[in-house]
């Protein structure tokens, strides 16, 4: 008994399929070595996406952190006037309403850190420990406002909050669903070997229901 292969366009003895119950014939559509070659092709190309998904974060975080630095420098100790560094800056709760770490969450969509900051005074560290040891008092220190994180995100060259686009998603889908009706057969194919799968009988879509 042989099987037509469509991907490498060739005739097998049955033993070069594997079993495929859900098949009419109860073999896969493709011979075993264009389905390894598939495999192979897959596994590479989800490394890629998952070192894509990686980069896209870290650039991300990397972002968002320059965004909130800056943001900090700008504003200074609210006490003190120490605008020196980012790193000796940082937010503290005024009122008991904290819903998220700022530092901890820097990847979060910086509209849902900048809620948080409008909860908050900047201090610097020193002024920060004093505030936590009852020494300074930041009770008449007004939080911070939406129109200074505004103003700061002019500076660093964002003319709106809402012009920043946050994008975790995966790259675009290159697939699209094909069918051949003769070998009941669907599948997603490469845009590039569309053509291909033309030639050999299939058209675009999935099988059609009944």
């Amino acid at each position: 008994m042989k099987k037509f292969c469509p991907k490498c366009n060739t005739e097998h003895n049955i033993e070069s399929f594997t079993k495929d119950k859900t098949t009419s014939d109860g073999f896969y559509y493709m011979c075993k070595t264009c389905k390894r070659a598939e495999s192979n092709k897959r596994y590479k190309m989800n490394a890629s996406q998952q070192q894509y998904i990686k980069e896209n974060t870290r650039n991300r975080r990397e972002f968002h952190r320059k965004v909130v630095n800056g943001i900090k420098t700008s504003l200074g100790c609210m006490l003190c006037g120490e605008n020196s560094h980012p790193s000796v800056l940082e937010f503290h709760h005024k009122f008991d309403n904290k819903d998220i770490g700022i530092s901890q969450n820097v990847t979060l969509n910086l509209q849902k850190v900048f809620a948080e900051i409008q909860k908050c005074v900047c201090l610097c560290a020193n002024c920060h420990r004093k505030v936590h040891a009852n020494i300074l008092d930041v009770s008449t220190v007004e939080v911070v406002t939406q129109q200074a994180i505004s103003d700061s995100l002019k500076k660093q060259g964002i003319d709106d909050i809402n012009s920043i686009v946050y994008s975790s998603r995966r790259k675009p889908t290159t697939k699209c669903w094909m069918y051949n009706a003769e070998l009941k057969h669907q599948c997603k194919v490469s845009n590039e070997h569309v053509s291909e799968f033309l030639e050999k009988g299939y058209v675009l879509g999935i099988k059609p229901r009944i």
